[in-house]
């Protein structure tokens, strides 16, 4: 047992203790582990678990002795920046975090040995799935020509992106990886070097300084929980406490607001981070602990996904939700990428009326309950034909894009990060395995036989809560364990709907949020397709869920 910073740790392999003794496959698991952190160069070679147990003792041991030396330095450095202003206070202390190339160097090794790059990897393997079917319909693409990176470290989302990109594409990229840390840009530099077309920058993320409409696309990646307002972080450092402090959630939603500048209209945001965001220095990985008493004086988490994603929408009034992806990383926490998409000046907002009301929309008082000029309302030269149609194409775009997806996510949850155990999902869609919800009628065919999917189509506005909830259980009890439930409905609800939804997040608060509560399910993904052109109010989104138990 190894004492440092005033607490034992012994090497750990997936929560357990190595002591010496085990199989070989434990064995395996820790040299491949040693060898992402440099210690094994020539890949296992003894089924004796001693040595390599030694091995990652002495690493730890080194690691804390180096992280120990570079605290100190932090605490001297934060004593002489007590007098400077609160902006350059934040900033200074970002620097010192990621100062040393040693520590970015050890940040970038632990990123790897925790399956963290792997799981952004496969979310960018998803994106680029998601393009594919974007560019058969000529539809703008999320990863566009012209990138930033708005704080790319040592650049792993860079390099994973362009990994995940043809040579065709790839040639035709100008990135821009931005970071405040010199150390973290110089390991960038090494890695993407003669793999990508990267210029740098050293901007700070709260003012940002490149013209409005520069970029295709804008990349935040493992940075928002490391965002802060200057003024409430030195005032909570110097009370020396980091018991109830706040979120910054304004700093953060700022920032974003500021790559939504850069962005050209129809431009592509991606937020990737992960959830539950938590340092703890109780966890049994010591490396764990020491990364989380480095990062807990800036470390500012967002606890809630759905918050930030409300705050985006509800304060960026150019952003416009398109996509949730998520992969795991352990069997505790996921990373998840969100996809937004800068507006385009289209005029007005409209909605299209439900079928068999567009003629009677035009003189029904009603309309006005959905914030609707009536002017507005009297151009509306749709069909019912026409809008049938039109949502049954957004629905089976949905459906394409959710095979994609769900093929994706599915090759994630293998063996990751040390031998995790994941259960194997069914395949999202297959045609005798799927049942289809499309009218109140087919409810009752839910008690008749297990399914690997069941997709609720456009049912949520009609009917009572009490009644969505019943639907809702029993879809999830009419499927296989691991099969999928798939929501599908329109927003803004459509003219004449007898029980809408005002608002998306309603439909989680009443009724999804009790099953995942008690773990009968797991989110997987959502996403949405607009239904006509000139009505940008009206959307269908789609959103999948694993049945667990």
């Amino acid at each position: 047992m190894t004492e440092k910073l005033g607490f034992s740790f012994e090497p750990q392999l997936d929560g357990e203790p190595i002591n010496g003794r085990g199989d070989i496959g434990a064995g395996q698991r820790v040299s491949e582990q040693l060898l992402l952190t440099g210690i094994a160069d020539n890949g296992p070679e003894s089924d004796e678990l001693d040595s390599t147990a030694a091995a990652l003792t002495r690493l730890f041991t080194q690691y804390a002795a180096d992280i120990e030396k570079h605290e100190k330095e932090i605490g001297m450095e934060l004593d002489k920046m007590g007098r400077n202003s609160p902006l350059e206070y934040a900033n200074n202390l970002i620097k010192l975090l990621f100062s040393r190339k040693i520590w970015a160097g050890d940040y970038d090794r632990h990123m790897k040995v925790t399956g963290h790059d792997t799981a952004i990897n496969k979310l960018f393997e998803q994106v680029f799935a998601l393009d594919k079917l974007r560019a058969l319909e000529s539809r703008k693409l999320f990863i566009g020509k012209a990138i930033l990176e708005m704080s790319c470290g040592t650049g792993t989302a860079i390099q994973l992106l362009c990994g995940n990109a043809s040579a065709e594409v790839k040639s035709e990229l100008k990135v821009f990886g931005n970071d405040i840390s010199d150390a973290m840009k110089d390991i960038a530099r090494e890695k993407l070097a003669g793999t990508c077309n990267v210029e740098y920058t050293s901007h700070d993320l709260r003012k940002l300084e490149f013209p409005n409409g520069t970029f295709d696309t804008a990349i935040l990646s493992q940075t928002l929980h490391l965002i802060t307002d200057p003024e409430k972080l030195k005032e909570e450092i110097d009370e020396s406490s980091v018991r109830g402090i706040s979120d910054h959630r304004n700093a953060k939603v700022e920032v974003i607001a500021g790559a939504f500048e850069t962005l050209r209209p129809g431009g592509h945001f991606l937020l990737i981070d992960e959830w539950p965001a938590v340092l703890s220095e109780t966890v049994a990985n010591p490396v764990q602990r020491l990364v989380a008493r480095l990062f807990s004086k800036t470390f500012r988490p967002i606890q809630e996904r759905a918050d930030i994603r409300t705050d985006i929408m509800t304060k960026i009034p150019d952003a416009n939700f398109v996509a949730e992806l998520k992969v795991p990383i352990d069997k505790w926490h996921s990373m998840y990428m969100f996809i937004y998409e800068k507006k385009e000046d289209s005029g007005p907002k409209k909605q299209l009326p439900a079928v068999g009301s567009a003629k009677k929309a035009q003189h029904d008082s009603d309309v006005l309950c959905y914030g609707v000029d009536p002017k507005e309302v009297l151009e509306m030269v749709v069909t019912d034909t026409s809008i049938a149609k039109a949502r049954k194409d957004a629905e089976m775009r949905l459906d394409a894009a959710f095979s994609e997806v769900d093929e994706k996510f599915r090759n994630a949850y293998s063996h990751m990060n040390g031998g995790h155990r994941w259960k194997k999902f069914r395949r999202l869609l297959r045609p005798r395995t799927t049942l289809r919800i499309e009218k109140p009628s087919d409810i009752g065919r839910l008690g008749k036989k297990k399914w690997d999917t069941v997709v609720i189509s456009r049912q949520m506005h009609q009917l009572t809560w009490e009644q969505k909830g019943k639907t809702i259980e029993k879809a999830i009890d009419a499927l296989e364990e691991c099969g999928a439930l798939m929501i599908v409905d329109e927003w803004d609800p459509p003219y004449g709907s007898p029980y809408p939804i005002e608002r998306k997040r309603q439909l989680w608060d009443e009724v999804m949020r009790e099953f995942q509560k008690t773990d009968r399910i797991m989110f997987e993904a959502s996403l949405k397709e607009p239904i006509m052109a000139g009505y940008e109010a009206s959307n269908m989104y789609g959103y999948v869920y694993r049945k667990l138990k």
